[in-house]
């Protein structure tokens, strides 16, 4: 008997360690849009400007005031494009387009994603953390929001965010949604409920919310980052 609690607790632990996410392909992941750098103090823009057309592997051309297009390109192979939009108190990065890079909009268990190749978030992680460190005095934010801060979630009352801060202490894999009229939903292992099969934490809180937000509903957060998009 002690031999199989033992594989079970083993068990519970491996399915709590995958991704709640399965993409079709080991190597996609949802993509890093938007990604915000936001000063602590207003910059310049003449040293954006300068910390911009200095970014490393990146061709950068001007589209008019705080607008630059960003390109990437290795050897006419891979390329990602992107619309940078600055002002005194922060920049964002866009993505516009990419070639082989695998980038793809999909349905995951009822809620919209996009994905894309993983080395495009990286050039674009790299991206951010070169301009935040060149201007100074600058974090970045990838997606929507940072995924601790349960006051930047639209819609939801004092009650789904209490259950959205309960929510960022539970095991992973876990999922948030939130629905236009309120509603809110999550899902995450609870224990060794959950052993031998893989489980659905994005449909499990979809539907959660669903019956409480008829039909209205979409993914907030899922692991470690804020996916919601705003429509």
């Amino acid at each position: 008997m002690r031999s199989l609690a033992i594989l079970l607790l083993a068990a519970a632990s491996s399915a709590a360690a995958q991704s709640s996410l399965d993409l079709g392909d080991r190597r996609l992941d949802v993509i890093d849009d938007p990604i915000q750098i936001v000063f602590r103090a207003p910059a310049a823009m003449d040293r954006i400007r300068a910390a911009i057309e200095t970014s490393r592997g990146w061709a950068a051309v001007p589209q008019g005031p705080g607008r630059w297009e960003l390109t990437r390109d290795e050897a006419g192979r891979h390329q990602a494009k992107v619309a940078l939009l600055c002002d005194t108190a922060s920049c964002s990065i866009q993505y516009l387009d990419s070639m082989n890079l695998m980038y793809r909009g999909r349905q995951q268990s009822g809620s919209p994603l996009r994905a894309v190749h993983k080395t495009y978030n990286t050039w674009v992680r790299d991206l951010a953390k070169s301009l935040a460190g060149a201007i100074g005095g600058a974090s970045v934010i990838y997606g929507y929001a940072p995924l601790a801060d349960a006051e930047a979630i639209p819609f939801i009352d004092s009650a789904g965010r209490k259950a959205y801060l309960d929510w960022l202490g539970k095991p992973k894999p876990r999922a948030f949604a939130i629905g236009l009229n309120g509603a809110w939903g999550w899902s995450a292992p609870i224990e060794a409920t959950y052993l031998s099969t893989r489980l659905d934490v994005v449909g499990r809180a979809m539907e959660r919310c669903e019956r409480r937000g008829e039909g209205s509903c979409s993914l907030y957060a899922v692991d470690e980052r804020v996916v919601w998009e705003p429509r």
